[in-house]
């Protein structure tokens, strides 16, 4: 039975220059006949040694170290925390800053302040504590991550290009930029709906002109990262860890054997002889071997033997028993350059420990440096007289306290920081505004909850007395009557 329910995908409006409506964006066909035409996905079992040979010629072998760390990903549990330890490391703060703004002219103020909060919601609609672990969990993975831009007035979304399509071919405003293979289609016809116009317009093209096959698409639309900014070629940023994986692997398989053998029993039932001759008959001794097999568990066995049978034991020597599991566990995450105490490891000192994170922020730090001039790059194309930019804060799920107090106490010290100590503690640039607005001018929460007073908060008399702290005397405990001592007024 065909499908006739009715599908809401991007539709370019010319006119509006937008997305005119965003119902859904398709991402599976449910229908039966999708399934029967398209292959199914699974993952190829990939080899150490394969995958060794390959990091000799990594450019050459791009789409095979990528399929391998995607499979690495799915079927190790190291690897894929790694990886969203990375993603994941970033709080997303962020503030809106003011873009060459020309204080020497004379300033709207109130026009100002409605375009900043205009692209304050801009921002919001990004969504972008979603969107941007989606994004970085692909860069840390793949290197790479080809995006697609669908937005409408209250919706955002970016959508993940397939990657063994996508190359990238050139560089605008310190942003990468892509092409697409066309030829993709060809084998997917079932998607080029979702994808939207431009692609069913480029596709057109490609199949009237073959050597339309790879295609820029509109660098408005496009949203591009690399973690390795320092080669032209995708390479996953961990595939030194590759090896490490498959030894964890290797040495449980071994540890099992291992158990396996040593759980292991076998019985000689020796058949007596005198000058010679064996002094029981065949059939008896058969029988006991038989009846003797009925009772045996599957972890012992048995054999007739007219010798005597030594056993051989291939045991390390000494007393020290060696975790050669534990033992590449630990090399896995130094390979990593991370410090395996964040994922349970021990012997390290809290030192190690903070030093190891900062360096793993760092590396943090730098990617969402490119993922705000991305963001910048499309806020430029904002109408309005007064531009501003996002700037992404150096915080981190590690350092957020210390650095929420760093912004609190220069804010304190009348340095413009507000706004940076409220995106520490994970406040958007908008509910910032919303939320002040609530609080002061609709439920006056500052002007109706005052603070307890206390020796310790108020000190009546001469404003610069200095109170209990201060002079290094010990506070009274809460709910006791205290007194000032300047005042003499009791609370």
């Amino acid at each position: 039975m065909p499908n006739t329910e009715k599908k809401e995908i991007m539709v370019w409006d010319k006119n509006m220059g937008n997305f005119a409506r965003l119902g859904e964006v398709p991402i599976r066909n449910l229908n039966q006949d999708y399934y029967i035409n398209r292959s199914s996905i699974h993952y190829t079992k990939y080899k150490k040694e394969d995958v060794v040979k390959w990091f000799t010629n990594p450019e050459a072998n791009e789409k095979n170290l990528r399929n391998a760390s995607i499979y690495l990903y799915e079927v190790s549990p190291h690897y894929r925390r790694l990886i969203n330890y990375f993603a994941k490391l970033h709080t997303m703060a962020y503030i809106i800053e003011p873009y060459k703004l020309d204080q020497s002219k004379k300033i709207d103020t109130v026009k100002l302040k409605e375009t900043y909060i205009k692209i304050c919601n801009y921002i919001d609609k990004m969504n972008l504590k979603h969107e941007a672990v989606k994004i970085l969990t692909t860069c840390f993975r793949e290197d790479v991550f080809y995006g697609y831009v669908y937005e409408t007035t209250d919706s955002y979304y970016i959508r993940k290009m397939p990657p063994d399509y996508c190359r990238i071919n050139r560089i605008e405003d310190g942003c990468f930029l892509y092409q697409f293979d066309f030829s993709y289609f060809t084998s997917h016809k079932e998607d080029l709906e979702s994808f939207g116009e431009e692609f069913i317009e480029k596709y057109e093209l490609y199949k009237t002109h073959r050597s339309m096959r790879w295609q820029s698409l509109n660098s408005k639309r496009t949203f591009c990262l690399k973690v390795n900014e320092d080669i032209d070629f995708p390479m996953p940023p961990f595939i030194g860890v590759f090896a490490g994986i498959f030894d964890i692997d290797d040495y449980k398989g071994l540890q099992k054997a291992r158990t396996e053998i040593g759980n292991y029993k076998i019985l000689s039932l020796k058949i007596p002889m005198e000058d010679g001759n064996y002094k029981m008959e065949q059939g008896d001794a058969l029988m006991y071997y038989n009846n003797l097999l009925k009772v045996l568990p599957e972890n012992i066995g048995a054999f007739l033997t007219p010798m005597d049978v030594e056993d051989h034991d291939f045991q390390k020597s000494g007393s020290v028993d060696t975790d050669n599991v534990s033992d590449a566990t630990k090399t896995f995450w130094n390979d990593a350059g991370v410090c395996s105490l964040i994922f349970g490891g021990d012997k390290q000192t809290s030192a190690t420990l903070s030093v190891s994170i900062k360096s793993d922020e760092q590396m943090v730090f730098a990617l969402m440096n490119q993922f705000g001039r991305n963001i910048n790059r499309l806020l430029k194309q904002v109408d309005g007289r007064y531009k501003f930019k996002i700037q992404f804060l150096d915080v981190t799920y590690y350092n957020q306290q210390e650095t929420y107090k760093s912004y609190l106490n220069a804010a304190q010290a009348s340095l413009p920081t507000t706004t940076m100590a409220c995106a520490a503690l994970g406040v958007a640039p908008i509910d910032m505004i919303n939320m002040n607005f609530l609080e002061d001018d609709i439920l006056h929460i500052k002007e109706n909850f005052e603070p307890l007073k206390t020796s310790y908060t108020q000190s009546s008399g001469d404003a610069g007395a200095p109170t209990q702290e201060e002079k290094g005397e010990q506070l009274s405990d809460a709910g006791e009557n205290t007194r000032d001592h300047n005042s003499n007024q009791e609370y």
